[in-house]
């Protein structure tokens, strides 16, 4: 059964270089009205970008924030993860000038780091996203938001699909289907309730292969399949769309033009799949 969501975009796909371009972000997703900001840079620079969208009609439906590392993933991985997230805004920052206005998302282990410091400033809402991989990693980020709800803080869990398929290798077909199918089974029982903490997903669709679904293998009917197990929980579809490690530093015209061509044919499958809803 289709519940009404909203449809999100996150300005990922540009790059730190486009970051604030509200031209480039319509190029790759016409008809977006909603953007998941990445607070990269400082934070005069994110209130520019944030201010920019707004002015153009696409509003910031949530911040995304810091991840923290982990130790089920390898050292490179945790590497090039603290790599990327030392050019982000930090959560002391986020919340004193946006979080009384705008959801403020964290990966999980982040959200444990500064417990403290998000109970005490109470954030209008907090998103945390399942970090670790499987559907044990959408655990973990359910036991935190729990202890936020047992403080009295507006808090609810992002399951990114990347992550619940698991530390896999994103060219061996035999592991990915079987779980692609528990990771739509848990969401199908953990979204059934609109109390259940899963507030939205995220569907990495990039190129930034160790971060991003092999989306060469789904098929229309594979994305219906992820739209029908998500229930009245879910509030939004999150797109994330990385580029390579390259093209999020810069990327030549011709291969924005070959990225945007990509994500847009990707996009009108999901479309009609009814898996993003405008």
């Amino acid at each position: 059964m289709s519940h009404e969501r909203i449809t999100v975009a996150s300005n990922d796909c540009l790059g730190v270089a486009r970051l604030g371009s509200v031209g480039s972000f319509r190029q790759m997703y016409p008809g977006f009205r909603h953007v998941e900001y990445v607070a990269a840079g400082s934070i005069d620079r994110v209130a520019r970008g944030i201010q920019a969208f707004q002015d153009a009609g696409i509003q910031p439906k949530e911040i995304h924030g810091r991840m923290g590392y982990s130790w089920a993933y390898s050292l490179a991985k945790n590497a090039c993860s603290l790599v990327i997230q030392s050019g982000l805004v930090s959560s002391e920052k986020l919340i004193d000038r946006f979080g009384k206005s705008i959801p403020i998302l964290v990966h999980d282990p982040e959200a444990r780091r500064k417990y403290v410091i998000f109970t005490r400033t109470h954030p209008y809402l907090l998103l945390v996203e399942g970090n670790d991989p499987g559907v044990a990693g959408v655990d973990r980020a359910k036991v935190v938001v729990d202890r936020f709800h047992d403080n009295g803080i507006n808090a609810g869990v992002i399951a990114d699909v990347r992550h619940m398929v698991g530390a896999i290798r994103m060219d061996d077909q035999k592991a990915f289907f079987p779980q692609w199918d528990r990771s739509l089974s848990y969401l199908r029982t953990q979204t059934s309730f609109p109390t259940n903490s899963i507030y939205g997903i995220h569907v990495p669709i990039g190129i930034l292969h160790w971060d991003s679904l092999p989306i060469g293998w789904i098929s229309r009917n594979m994305w219906k399949d992820l739209s029908d197990s998500l229930g009245p929980s879910v509030r939004e579809v999150v797109v994330e769309n990385l580029p390579d490690e390259c093209g999020f530093i810069a990327m030549s015209a011709r291969g924005w033009t070959s990225f945007v061509r990509r994500t847009q044919q990707t996009l009108d499958t999901m479309a009609e799949s009814g898996l993003l809803q405008f």
